[in-house]
């Protein structure tokens, strides 16, 4: 009889502790304007973006058609606000994209800190080189323990310029 209920409250514990440390990985793929904080992968029906963000400067949307390989038929929505671009797909938000100091990461950095400030507040980032067009922009990429969330800090004379953060839709 013990033993089950040692079992039974390691499990509870144990789940408790999961969820915890699954909470603590999301949470660095969300972004704060204000005091309001944005989770990419979540629903935009979860999201209050009118409250948060105002209104849109831009919306595209449509459904897929059949040249889109296997997404064909899935729904997908841009959203385009100043300096903030969200894309949605099959309903999440999928991919956030910041040129604004007007929008932080998570741990609170921001368009416009230095190369320093961000590699102080994450010590694990991946140096992934220049992967974009212009041969000035070095991309910091940030992946926690293999989830389909990745953030990227692209870099141009030691300051950041832009921050992504995408959720790689399954």
């Amino acid at each position: 009889m013990y033993l089950s209920k040692l079992l039974l409250a390691f499990a509870i514990c144990l789940s408790h502790t999961v969820s915890q440390n699954n909470f603590a990985v999301y949470r660095d793929f969300s972004f704060h304007v204000e005091d309001k904080s944005i989770q990419v992968g979540e629903f935009e029906e979860h999201l209050d973006l009118i409250n948060i963000l105002g209104k849109a400067k831009y919306i595209e949307d449509g459904i897929l058609g059949e040249d889109a390989d296997t997404y064909a038929g899935i729904y997908y929505k841009n959203i385009d606000y100043e300096d903030l671009r969200l894309e949605f797909f099959g309903g999440s938000l999928v991919t956030a994209i910041f040129k604004s100091d007007k929008y932080k990461s998570y741990r609170g950095i921001k368009v416009g800190d230095s190369k320093g400030k961000m590699l102080l507040y994450y010590p694990g980032i991946i140096n992934r080189g220049n992967v974009t067009d212009d041969p000035n922009v070095i991309v910091y990429e940030l992946v926690i323990n293999n989830q389909n969330y990745s953030l990227d800090f692209n870099v141009k004379n030691m300051k950041i310029i832009e921050i992504r953060i995408d959720y790689n839709y399954q």
